[in-house]
């Protein structure tokens, strides 16, 4: 027990070395980048299977009838449809769950949510908090999905099949390069992915010490 509480240190004191810058880039680009973007976050009422086919049923709807229109948009454009629209949201999320048999209704609100590392192709946005449109669906303790809504980027997430996501990620690419000032466009290319999978793995691995002192 002793040796392996003296090896987890070892690797923890290693790691945070390792680690250490690529915290700070990323913890920098973070903050930078989210000033920039709006996120998506839509919750289901719960991990039943049920309750996860509803959950991509209001999410493509809300797409397709509320996220198209925010081609074209610059950022504040953005927020401010989205904030003027909440209740028509709400009231597309609660058709599909009424019309599908659910028994719980919608919510949709602007808030700061934290989200995990999210790749697209040769880009990456950086883990944090990012000012998002929050659906929660019933309960809202299931699994959820998470998308960049500004620019308009989801159809990514929500591409079937390799050629199709292929394309979608080149195109994604694209919106981003448009939408982000130079400065931080760069910040999220490769190698400052790389970086971005390393905190994500560091954090991973802390986790795993974490269980094996215990």
């Amino acid at each position: 027990m002793k040796n392996t509480a003296i090896a987890a240190a070892s690797i923890a004191i290693s790691l945070a070395f390792a680690s250490g810058a690529a915290f700070f880039y990323a913890d920098a680009a973070q903050k930078r980048l989210a000033g920039e973007v709006l996120r998506f976050h839509i919750i289901a009422n719960s991990d039943g299977a049920f309750d996860q086919r509803l959950k991509m049923k209001a999410r493509d709807a809300i797409l397709e009838k509320y996220g198209k229109r925010l081609s074209g948009m610059d950022l504040a454009e953005a927020r401010t449809f989205l904030a003027d629209n909440l209740d028509g949201i709400s009231r597309t999320a609660a058709r599909v769950l009424l019309e599908s048999g659910a028994d719980y209704g919608a919510s949709a609100t602007l808030s700061e949510s934290a989200f995990p590392t999210k790749f697209y192709g040769d880009t990456a946005l950086p883990a944090g908090r990012y000012e998002a449109l929050r659906v929660e669906l019933g309960a809202a303790r299931g699994e959820n999905f998470w998308c960049v809504m500004f620019p308009p980027m989801c159809v990514a997430d929500i591409a079937k099949g390799p050629a199709e996501r292929g394309a979608a990620e080149k195109e994604t690419e694209k919106k981003l390069k448009s939408a982000l000032l130079a400065e931080n466009y760069e910040l999220i290319t490769r190698p400052a992915a790389v970086r971005f999978k390393v905190v994500e793995l560091a954090e991973n691995i802390k986790l795993k010490l974490r269980t094996c002192v215990q």
